[in-house]
């Protein structure tokens, strides 16, 4: 699940986190291991192009002389 952070400089990350527990051969919980993806270009070019879509639609649907 994708997760948005800001950074100190006020900028908008966005992170895929992956966590998971760690146990040891007993099945007693020894602790966390986290795994963690910028995903913030792909994101904003996704919501690019969905607006692009979006646009172009209204384009093909409507008449130049209207």
């Amino acid at each position: 699940m994708p997760r948005s952070f800001l950074t100190k400089h006020g900028r908008r990350v966005i992170l895929e986190v992956n966590l998971a527990l760690v146990r040891d051969e007993d099945g007693t919980p020894m602790h966390y291991q986290s795994i963690a993806r910028n995903i913030t270009a792909r994101v904003e070019e996704t919501e690019r192009l969905k607006t692009t879509v979006a646009d172009l639609a209204v384009r093909a649907s409507t008449d130049a002389l209207t």
